[in-house]
């Protein structure tokens, strides 16, 4: 969505069928103030891999050493989701400016500093000898 998209497809009186809300530039409450919608409000559902760890540890029959074990650990692998932004599981709206500190405001209902979380990738050999 971009702001032209805004202005090109707003509701108004002669185009009661648009796919935006009506433009408001009034000094005043726009009417999305007074009459709730729920037109802003996003699905956050999601599907994410958080955490996966796997291992393995040889027969220590087969080896010179007492054992060997192999793994790997990642973190935040993958997720699904037809949320906008980039993460859905970032605070936003009410309360978020309170989140994030009295001087960095919400905009538009989205947290100031938006970050994904970090993917985590970890490989390890553990031996005992």
């Amino acid at each position: 969505m971009t702001t032209a998209n805004l202005w090109a497809d707003n509701w108004t009186a002669a185009n009661p069928n648009a796919t935006m809300p009506r433009v408001w530039a009034g000094q005043g409450a726009s009417p999305s103030d007074v009459y709730p919608s729920d037109f802003f409000v996003w699905d956050r559902a999601y599907l994410r891999l958080k955490n996966l760890q796997i291992g393995y540890t040889f027969d220590s029959d087969v080896l010179p050493i007492d054992s060997l074990r192999i793994f790997f650990n990642g973190t935040n692998l993958w997720t699904s989701t037809d949320f906008p932004l980039i993460d859905p599981e970032v605070r936003t709206g009410v309360g978020a400016s309170d989140l994030y500190g009295g001087e960095q405001s919400a905009q538009a209902g989205r947290a100031p500093y938006m970050f994904p979380q970090l993917k985590t990738l970890s490989f390890g050999i553990q031996a005992k000898f």
